[in-house]
């Protein structure tokens, strides 16, 4: 059987092509990241819990991980405070067995992994620029450089449409994997999916999938069992010229950290917008909100997503910019494409007093604005940062996720009072 489904001669004209993919839990990169982001949802709640030592204290997480082959996991970085190594230990073999690697076979297992621990605290230097202790200094970023927010009115979390449907196609995945509908998946796999604007009617013109799956199981079989499943998830955007491609090597058993090697941070651009938008400041797992590349980059979506449901742009582009130590940003820099806001007469000098009365863009003014400091993190480590519907799943901490604070577009009246 062809690995390319349907695979007939294009028959449409376009005016543009954009490419997104996505990847499931399973994914080495995307266990690191759950890794990290669990080790700080962890700090977080050891930290809240009044029978702790360590009840009251702030924490400060910066937790990389490396996943390398079956059975070794290293974790590195800085935490304050510091806990003993089983604490992170623990932590580690939760998230793995969370995710489904239960079995060597499959990639990795939970009870049969050594993890090596190599955490240390944060540089005093550091934390006299961000901590309230260190005098009465305001808390300053605990970086620098340039956080960047898009949203665009193309889907209904306004984001592009390429990583939504990658995204989407990814989920699924996942979804069929841990409900059981389809059990010859395993937990590794990757989407990506090529968008024909075709003149502003969009279609897929072409997606591939990885899925890893038991063995014995064929091309013939993948295909049978996920083409269903395909074209409902993508509706009118699989059409009669849609190509599809699965497992393009023709067999995916050897998966997870057993057929890879995974990185906290390495998964920036599925994390954001796809090829649509630039990325700015570093990667977003394992790091505490005082580190801005995370909370400035969550604001710069917010507002950006708040100003194209307000209307006054059908696509808007935002920039922060942080330097370490310093509360104020540096810069900031807010685009609109398209008719409505400026049209009407909202001038780029209005636009930009308009975001900075209405938002908070000091590190602990908006640490305190989305109510950052809770062991939210984890969550946001699969299926991107941005974007994210309130969606039923058994996967990560177990329970249904909902909005995050950041994609709320709850500030519309606000900035509507701003058009002249």
């Amino acid at each position: 059987m062809p690995r390319l489904y349907l695979p007939n001669k294009l028959k449409r004209l376009s005016d543009k092509v954009e490419s997104a993919e996505s990847v499931t839990s399973g994914h080495p990169d995307k266990v690191a990241d759950q890794i990290s982001d669990g080790v700080l949802d962890a700090m977080y709640e050891e930290c809240s819990n009044p029978n702790s030592e360590y009840f009251g204290q702030d924490p400060r997480v910066a937790a990389e991980t490396l996943v390398s082959s079956k059975d070794l996991i290293v974790l590195a970085g800085e935490i304050t405070p510091l806990l003993p190594d089983s604490f992170y230990q623990d932590v580690t073999k939760k998230v793995i067995a969370d995710i489904g690697y239960n079995s060597k076979d499959i990639g990795l297992d939970y009870r049969d992994v050594k993890i090596l621990v190599d955490y240390k605290r944060q540089s005093n230097d550091i934390a006299q620029g961000v901590d309230s202790s260190f005098g009465d200094k305001e808390q300053g970023a605990g970086d620098q450089g340039m956080m960047t927010g898009y949203a665009i009115d193309e889907t209904p979390t306004l984001m592009p449409l390429p990583i939504y449907l990658a995204h989407n196609l990814a989920e699924m995945l996942e979804v069929l994997r841990r409900s059981g509908k389809v059990e010859e998946l395993r937990p590794d796999g990757k989407s990506q999916v090529n968008v024909d604007y075709n003149c502003g009617n969009p279609w897929v013109r072409k997606l591939t999938l990885a899925a890893q799956h038991e063995p014995g199981v064929t091309l013939e079989d993948l295909y049978f069992i996920l083409m269903p499943y395909i074209m409902d998830n993508l509706g009118n955007y699989f059409t009669e010229d849609t190509e599809v491609c699965i497992n393009g090597t023709g067999v995916f058993e050897k998966g997870g950290p057993d057929g890879d090697t995974g990185l906290t941070g390495r998964k920036i651009v599925v994390d954001q917008y796809g090829s649509r938008a630039p990325v700015g400041g570093g990667a977003f797992s394992g790091k505490d909100p005082s580190k801005v590349d995370r909370s400035g980059a969550y604001m710069a979506r917010h507002i950006a997503k708040n100003i194209v449901a307000a209307g006054l742009t059908h696509e808007c582009f935002v920039e922060i910019g942080y330097t370490i130590g310093v509360a104020e940003p540096t810069g900031l820099i807010v685009q609109l494409y398209g008719l409505n806001g400026l049209a009407k007469g909202l001038s780029p000098e209005k636009l930009e007093l308009a975001v900075r009365n209405e938002f908070p863009l000091k590190p602990a003014e908006l640490i305190d604005y989305f109510d950052l400091k809770k062991p939210i993190y984890r969550d946001t480590a699969t299926y991107g940062h941005m974007g994210r519907e309130p969606v039923e799943k058994s996967g990560n901490n177990g329970c249904n996720y909902t909005t995050f604070p950041w994609e709320k577009t709850n500030r519309v009246e606000d900035l509507q009072k701003y058009l002249p």
